[in-house]
């Protein structure tokens, strides 16, 4: 027969071990908790970094539409101040530098929009209203020079009604520069999504 205090004997590395058991399972878990962390901080990082280029890249994009807005302004301006100038040389040459301008701008923007939006649904979308700003900018052109030609025949009432004309133009302009931006702000949502839902 076992006395107590063998009894107690045996049973102290039982319990040790089981103690050990519990002790290795909870390192453990604190292991894979910490590893668990540092994954998802990683992760987070990574999401971090993406929408800051994201956010840039939009950022230039909508600077691109707010030059673009005030080249077009700049393209207009020249065919209205003619009436308060009256010297259709001086405003002829300066509607021709903007237009220089913006025709350039013109070529950059779209390659830019592109390369970003690459694989957008609204991609199809953004090059419709890009070729109607253009065929907008070659319309208001064409009454802007009207302008200028029948002010330097001094036909003041054709040259108003073709400034009305050229400003309707401008505003169709505008109105397709600010659909550009929506198109752009939905593919920036688009691709800013499922980032953040990746978590």
């Amino acid at each position: 027969m076992v006395s107590t205090s063998q009894h107690s004997e045996l049973m102290q590395p039982r319990s040790r071990t089981r103690l050990h058991h519990v002790y290795f399972a909870l390192a453990a878990f604190d292991l894979v908790c910490v590893s668990l962390s540092l994954l998802t901080i990683s992760r987070l990082g990574d999401i971090y970094e993406e929408s800051v280029i994201l956010n840039q890249q939009w950022a230039a994009r909508l600077s691109d539409f707010r030059e673009l807005h005030s080249l077009a302004s700049a393209v207009n301006a020249p065919a209205n101040d003619v009436f308060k100038s009256r010297d259709v040389k001086l405003e002829t040459r300066r509607f021709n530098d903007a237009v220089d301008v913006f025709t350039d701008r013109m070529v950059v923007v779209p390659s830019d929009l592109a390369r970003d939006m690459a694989g957008q649904p609204e991609s199809a979308g953004l090059q419709e209203e890009l070729d109607a700003v253009g065929r907008n900018m070659a319309d208001m052109q064409t009454e802007a020079k009207g302008v200028f030609a029948s002010l330097q025949e001094d036909r003041v009432d054709e040259a108003s009604q073709q400034m009305a004309a050229m400003d309707r133009c401008y505003a169709t302009l505008m109105e397709k520069l600010g659909r550009l931006a929506q198109l752009v702000a939905v593919s920036y949502t688009h691709l800013t999504l499922p980032t953040i839902c990746s978590v």
